[in-house]
């Protein structure tokens, strides 16, 4: 009897559509899988045993070969940018975990803390150094992956990005209000676009998707709300 749990069906398609239409895995690849220690604790990069071995079992049938990383994922700093912010502060990827990034062709991360944007600077830089795809798995459970929201449409939420990218005009200012009542006003500035996207792009379901297939992971917050943004 197979060790690999049980998958329901649509968290076996959710997995599919991940592994073949956003890692793109193919047969002889190395295929790096991160989880983090804490997420199996409460911790803020939330996951299950069942999720990383579902992953795992999907590229392995590809023919690739996987490598699963368990690891602590340092503390984010207080300050990451601006006064205060410096070389001695800077957030970093564990050693090891960066090492093995360095090794695969894929890297497959389930660990919120491990940001593409520019929080995190040295996972774009390692990724552009060695030419490496990385899938960023939001729906890190067995229950979120079983989810309707498991299957949001990532070129919905990439449209969203581009189109709210299109206002992003260095110097513009802008206001943005979320139906809890919270409201940003800023000013946009080049380092800061790609977060604010992340933010409007995770922010304006309310998660209410019929069941779908072949469509890839959604990348976006399983408690979002509406918002709504203009120029000031």
């Amino acid at each position: 009897m197979s060790t690999v749990p049980l998958i329901p069906k649509q968290a076996a398609i959710a997995v599919d559509d991940m592994i073949d239409n956003c890692a793109k895995v193919k047969p002889g690849m190395n295929v790096l899988i991160i989880a983090a220690n804490d997420g199996l604790h409460g911790g803020v990069n939330i996951v299950d045993q069942e999720t990383v071995a579902w992953l795992h079992a999907a590229v392995v049938k590809r023919g690739a070969d996987a490598t699963v990383i368990w690891c602590d994922i340092p503390s984010r700093p207080a300050i990451i940018w601006g006064q205060g912010a410096g070389p001695s502060k800077a957030w970093r990827v564990a050693q090891v975990v960066a090492s093995a990034m360095r090794a695969a062709d894929v890297v497959i991360s389930n660990a919120v803390d491990l940001t593409y944007e520019e929080e995190l600077r040295e996972i774009p830089d390692i990724l552009e150094e060695r030419k490496i795809r990385y899938a960023r798995n939001m729906a890190t459970t067995a229950s979120l992956l079983s989810s309707n929201w498991g299957l949001t449409p990532y070129e919905l939420v990439s449209e969203i990005r581009i189109q709210a990218n299109a206002l992003a005009k260095p110097g513009a200012k802008w206001v943005m209000t979320i139906r809890t009542g919270h409201t940003w006003k800023e000013s946009w500035s080049n380092r800061r676009i790609w977060r604010t996207m992340r933010i409007i792009a995770t922010s304006v379901f309310i998660v209410r998707f019929p069941k779908v297939s072949g469509l890839r992971l959604g990348r976006g917050m399983p408690k979002a709300s509406a918002s709504s943004m203009r120029l000031a």
